[in-house]
């Protein structure tokens, strides 16, 4: 009796979240925002990295990093909800998550988001070949499972595409034989590809079956 009682008591709960969370991830504004992130990361690494700049300029630059991160992630959180204000909620509703639950969530997310990006900075500075194939494969299984988790909560099954898509692009690349540093730039260029494709389609779809309610 305890255990059915306790299935009762959570499944609503479980539907009340996953409910929550396909709303949240309706127009596809948040995966073209990590798309941007993904694609500012790859263009940081091409400048400090890549990029024929006088190595002067190119150490300025590197330091910059933890600005420009943390930075574009506050600003796309900005961003998105000034259009969402415009384009989603006269269409959908509007619905928002408890903002302790998101403050933390943003928190958690730039820490990972910082760790992770730090490794990669790391591995890359040190130049240690056995370990720049890491470089990518952490950051790319980590996407990939984050995905996979985000879309078996919500019931989306485009997470499960790009979860699949995120990780195999990471084994691609570190396969590939590419040098350290366009190893990296192409796994996040490509990643932040497929972001930016999967939420553009998502709001190209959602614009066109879902207008806008009565004022």
């Amino acid at each position: 009796m305890q255990t059915s009682l306790r299935t009762m008591t959570t499944d609503p709960l479980r539907q009340a979240e996953a409910q929550l969370q396909r709303y949240w991830n309706i127009d596809g504004l948040h995966e073209i925002a990590a798309a941007l992130i993904f694609v500012l990361t790859a263009l940081w690494i091409w400048v400090s990295d890549v990029s024929p700049l006088p190595r002067a300029w190119k150490s300025a630059f590197s330091m910059t990093f933890p600005v420009l991160i943390c930075g574009g992630m506050w600003c796309q959180s900005i961003v998105v909800k000034r259009i969402r204000r415009r384009l989603t909620y006269p269409r959908a509703g509007f619905a928002e998550l408890r903002s302790v639950s998101g403050r933390k969530r943003f928190v958690t997310a730039a820490i990972a988001g910082l760790a992770a990006a730090l490794l990669v900075v790391a591995i890359v500075r040190l130049r240690v070949a056995d370990l720049t194939a890491f470089a990518v494969l952490i950051p790319g299984f980590a996407g990939g499972v984050f995905l996979w988790q985000l879309g078996s909560r919500a019931g989306i099954a485009r997470f499960y595409v790009l979860a699949f898509t995120v990780a195999g692009l990471a084994v691609a690349v570190t396969v590939s034989g590419l040098p350290y540093a366009w190893s990296i730039v192409t796994f996040w260029s490509l990643a932040g590809a497929a972001m930016m494709v999967s939420g553009g389609l998502t709001l190209w779809r959602f614009l066109h079956t879902t207008p806008p309610g009565d004022e």
